[in-house]
């Protein structure tokens, strides 16, 4: 039996108080460090803990934009080195991983040299670790960038932006007809959404608007498949398309929607002015309000026995015209 008083506990007792007669324990002692407590910090490395940075990496990177692909790593590089005026701010590049497989071409040795000169870190990796970032089934062709998300400009910004372009054709002496502000109504598959935007930013348009609500979200899919566009163009989200429209309007702008519906073809409406290109989505179309604040509606002829086209090739046609007929 133990002549510990009740609730005291083991730590409480004082250095030097002996035992009870007959234990055959000595006095308290504080443990010396011997052979075992030395290696015990040995035995608590786990082996676990040597690949949990791969994994936090990956956690980390989930945070953020992935892109992969040499053409769009490629094109987003490049975007980076291009210090135009009234852009957004371009997404930093935290790191590239490559792996340097059979099949290296220019784009690789391209890829290296922006990267050096941006002083953006590469990494040489083996293909399971791009594969692990990429995720199962994607084509990665062996090379992955971390980004931080792309800016994305409020109503405010982008008014502003539209303002100071507007203003400064002016005093230049230019003329705004063929200015082009590109609004997207209920595009919801990302890969539309980028190939849209890659039109957008080929043909020259000033900026892209998309909706908070109804509408895919700018992502890595978006920039994949915009080949780096997502990158070079000015993109805003807004809560009500028709109040950017009308703002829009405002500053001299004319809308003109896409839709099959409409008796004019988009090859017959004057589209020397300042423009504003309305695309809604396959399916629904625009939506009636939007509909609504439009000046003009213009559709594209077909011949064949399908009745509309895909809302990409149909932005396409539709900004293409507008370069077309201020070429002239």
């Amino acid at each position: 039996m133990s002549n510990r008083r009740p609730g005291a506990k083991r730590s409480e007792r004082r250095p030097g108080a002996e035992r009870a007669p007959g234990t055959g324990r000595e006095p308290w002692k504080r443990r010396e460090s011997g052979p075992e407590r030395e290696s015990r910090p040995e035995r608590d490395s786990k082996p676990e803990r040597e690949s949990r940075p791969e994994r936090d990496e990956k956690e980390s990177l989930d945070r953020e934009s992935l892109i992969f692909g040499r053409n769009t790593v490629l094109a987003y590089l490049e975007g980076l080195l291009a210090e135009e005026e009234d852009q957004p701010e371009s997404a930093g590049v935290s790191k590239i991983f490559l792996h340097e497989g059979p099949g290296s071409d220019q784009r690789l040795s391209r890829i290296k040299k922006l990267a050096k000169d941006l002083r953006i870190p590469l990494v040489l990796v083996d293909r399971r670790k791009v594969d692990m970032l990429a995720g199962a089934g994607k084509s990665h062709q062996g090379i992955v960038a971390s980004l931080s998300p792309v800016k994305v400009l409020s109503q405010t910004e982008l008014l502003e932006l539209v303002d100071r372009d507007l203003e400064r054709i002016r005093e230049t002496g230019g003329s705004t007809d063929g200015y082009t502000v590109l609004v997207l109504d209920g595009i919801e598959d990302p890969r539309n959404l980028g190939a849209i935007i890659r039109c957008g930013e080929v043909m020259g348009a000033k900026a892209v608007v998309v909706p908070e609500r109804r509408a895919a979200g700018i992502n890595e899919t978006v920039a994949k498949t915009s080949a780096g566009a997502a990158f070079h163009i000015p993109i805003a989200r807004v809560t009500n398309l028709v109040r950017i429209i009308e703002a829009l309007k405002e500053r001299g702008l004319w809308a003109v929607g896409m839709t099959p519906a409409a008796r004019d073809s988009i090859y017959r409406i004057d589209l020397k002015r300042p423009v504003i290109l309305v695309v809604g989505s396959e399916g629904k179309g625009m939506g009636r309000l939007v509909e609504e604040k439009c000046d003009l509606l213009a559709s594209i002829p077909v011949i064949g026995k399908t009745q509309s086209l895909n809302a990409s090739v149909a932005a396409g046609i539709g900004l293409y015209e507008i370069v077309r007929q201020n070429s002239d």
